[in-house]
């Protein structure tokens, strides 16, 4: 019998490519697994998939009471689920399946996708912050098998809590890009809309150059952006999508000029991050402008596929976009970069060999 595995994280899983991605893999390789997500106000149906996945429904969508809510009812159902071993996917689905483990005694993985209390929504908030510190300080020593995005989040846990860290880039499957441009089409982000992550910046820019611009993703000061576009009056040059599927995002990005990955250097967890955009602008071959930090220095010493800022403004942001409008020697040249790259920055290659040797030797088939 095949052995059976529960995955839960607190996305919605339509679009969690990681997720989707890592239960297909795992599938594939012989495992029951059945991923767990939860059901949010805008959720559509769930997508068809080999595996088996649910959503929890939950009271209440955000702060303390959304995460002692869904850890209940993660505790409730993974303490009935007839499974061999259970993966918490970062910090807030720990608490829950790391009792289930130790009173079913069945193996725990853990998937970190980040550095969950370096994240800039808690950086003015010490108390919030100090309890997530203390949860990872009673739940995450001791756990055998886990792994993360990046070499930077990787060393972090590995100094703080002891863990042995193995890596599991967030790299994209593997993309057939276009080579035939064409015309010049449009700047795009796309990820979460949250603080620190440049957009404001960007509409900044837009007096300065010609390109329109497309921020397709959901978040926290997506009313905000919306309301700086019209004050700006670009309601005509700016596009916001909303959330997307999958599909649709993979479409819309191999059409992009530039790709955009502005973070925050103040923010512990976007220093260390290596975000899935920059891989997935690399395998639809579009050259991007991101951050000077170590892990994107690394890949982009591989592979010269962006153009990289020390810092996040206005001036910067925009005579690195003319660069490559008026450079098509440097904009081809990382265009023929991020081509050869994609042969080895994709899933396929690099990621899921890694992640089924973690499973293979937590749970063997």
């Amino acid at each position: 019998m095949n052995k059976r595995l529960l995955i839960a994280v607190t996305t919605d899983l339509n679009t969690d490519q990681r997720m989707q991605k890592t239960a297909l893999s795992l599938h594939r390789a012989g495992y029951h697994v059945h991923l767990v997500g939860r059901q949010l106000p805008h959720s559509q149906a769930l997508r068809h998939t080999p595996y088996t996945q649910s959503r929890l429904n939950m009271w209440f969508h955000k702060g303390p009471l959304f995460y002692a809510e869904y850890n209940f009812r993660l505790w409730l159902m993974a303490l009935k689920a007839p499974v061999d071993a259970y993966t918490a996917v970062d910090t807030d689905t720990l608490v829950a399946l790391r009792l289930v483990a130790i009173v079913r005694r069945k193996p725990l993985i853990w998937d970190a996708h980040e550095i969950f209390t370096g994240v800039p929504e808690l950086s003015n908030r010490p108390w919030v912050r100090g309890i997530w510190q203390l949860i990872e300080k009673l739940f995450l020593p001791g756990i055998p098998y886990s792994y993360t995005v990046s070499e930077g989040v990787a060393e972090w846990y590995t100094h703080r809590h002891g863990l042995r860290m193995q890596l599991v880039y967030n790299m994209p499957l593997s993309l057939h890009a276009s080579t035939d441009r064409g015309a010049m089409a449009y700047l795009l982000y796309q990820g979460a809309v949250n603080v620190g992550r440049g957009l404001p910046t960007l509409l900044q820019t837009m007096s300065r150059h010609h390109l329109p611009l497309v921020i397709a993703g959901g978040g926290d000061i997506l009313s905000d952006l919306k309301e700086m576009a019209h004050q700006l009056k670009l309601e005509d040059r700016v596009r916001f999508t909303g959330l997307l599927n999958p599909d649709s995002l993979k479409e819309l990005t191999r059409d992009a000029f530039i790709g955009f990955n502005l973070l925050d250097g103040d923010s512990l967890n976007y220093r260390h991050s290596l975000a899935n955009r920059f891989f997935d602008f690399v395998q639809a071959g579009i050259p991007q402008i991101g951050m000077n930090f170590e892990g994107y220095r690394r890949f982009n010493q591989q592979f010269e596929v962006a153009i990289l800022l020390d810092q996040v403004d206005p001036d910067s942001v925009a005579e690195a976009i003319l660069r490559l409008v008026n450079e098509p020697g440097l904009y081809n040249r990382l265009r023929e970069q991020c081509r050869l790259a994609s042969k080895c920055w994709s899933w396929e290659a690099s990621c899921e060999p890694v992640l089924l040797s973690i499973y293979g030797e937590a749970l063997p088939l």
